[in-house]
């Protein structure tokens, strides 16, 4: 884990602005997707459901 720990992609301040601004707000997500890897989970999760309606 050292090895890794601090070397993750992303910008940490970023997510702690989006944090920050979404905790302050009148509404609050239900999830709050940060970094591109979320967002790819996502949308290959939700392609999958999708594709799964379909059939």
């Amino acid at each position: 884990m050292r090895l890794v720990s601090g070397k993750q992609a992303g910008d940490p301040a970023k997510a702690a602005r989006a944090l920050s601004q979404v905790l302050s707000s009148e509404e609050v997500p239900l999830r709050l997707v940060l970094g591109d890897e979320a967002v790819d989970a996502i949308r290959t999760h939700s392609a999958e459901l999708f594709s799964s309606l379909r059939t």
